[in-house]
């Protein structure tokens, strides 16, 4: 799977593998989707296990309070303290994230706005598809756990 608009992304391309959803064609909206699943991926079990039941909605109300910015990386730094995100230990993943948060360098340059619109606009859509993408991607697990 190759995105198209040439990003060199393979690791968060490979993510949409899983989901049952196609990739968002707008590239800010995209670019937030990868996000969010990326802040998914650094799920902290510690602070969110006793309060599972809350992850999902907990997850939309910090991405609205984080988005009180005109620049992805602080959004991610806001994000990351107010979830009590795990660091990325998977290097591509982490430099990819990295690439991310500055879209305006990527390839195809994306603004900060393009990217933080959809959070402010409709984060509950963009959470709602990464709930579905990890719902998917667990069933996977267990299909392959099966077959083995």
């Amino acid at each position: 799977m190759t995105n198209e608009w040439g990003w060199q992304l393979p690791a968060t391309d490979a993510l949409f593998q899983d989901s049952p959803y196609e990739p968002l064609e707008n590239p800010g909206e995209n670019i937030a989707e990868r996000l969010i699943m990326i802040a998914h991926l650094s799920f902290n079990t510690d602070v969110w296990s006793t309060r599972i039941d809350r992850y999902w909605e907990g997850l939309v109300e910090r991405i609205e309070g984080a988005c009180n910015t005109n620049s992805v990386t602080e959004f991610w730094q806001r994000l990351t303290d107010e979830m009590a995100l795990v660091p990325l230990s998977a290097g591509e993943l982490l430099h990819e994230k990295n690439l991310l948060c500055r879209p305006s360098i990527l390839s195809y340059p994306v603004s900060d706005f393009e990217v933080l619109n959809p959070l402010r606009s409709y984060p509950r859509d963009i959470v709602d598809r990464t709930r579905m993408w990890n719902q998917y991607r667990k069933a996977a697990k267990v299909s392959k756990l099966k077959a083995a």
